[in-house]
């Protein structure tokens, strides 16, 4: 039985390799498409692409961060400061309390000073 099966299944994979391709249609052909553009992040290790109503890639219906964030800063006093690649955010500290580490970093700060006007 598992014979049978086995070479019926060959039998109907050998037929579909061995069909003709299909031509598109005229309406696939002038379909747009999904992304329109794609960039290279500035350390170029992350690609963002657009899609032709400025929608995300990822998300089709949800209006691009990036395109938001690009009409915000026309709006803006300094709205070219966009164009500035900043430095990325050191992720090394993540987790930590900040807080504790920064008075920790003053009160150290301030026990040296005193030591240097005692000495």
């Amino acid at each position: 039985m598992k014979r049978i099966l086995l070479l019926a299944a060959l039998a109907s994979a050998s037929s579909l390799l061995h069909a003709k391709p299909v031509a598109p249609t005229i309406e696939q052909m002038a379909a747009f498409p999904a992304i329109s553009s794609l960039s290279l992040s500035p350390d170029g290790k992350h690609i963002a692409g657009l899609r032709a109503n400025g929608n995300c890639e990822v998300e089709p219906d949800m209006p691009c961060v990036w395109v938001q964030a690009w009409k915000g800063s026309q709006n803006m006093e300094k709205g070219n400061a966009i164009m500035n690649v900043q430095k990325p955010v050191n992720q090394s500290l993540r987790e930590t309390s900040s807080w504790l580490r920064v008075t920790a970093e003053a009160a150290a700060q301030r026990e040296a000073a005193s030591k240097e006007g005692q000495a």
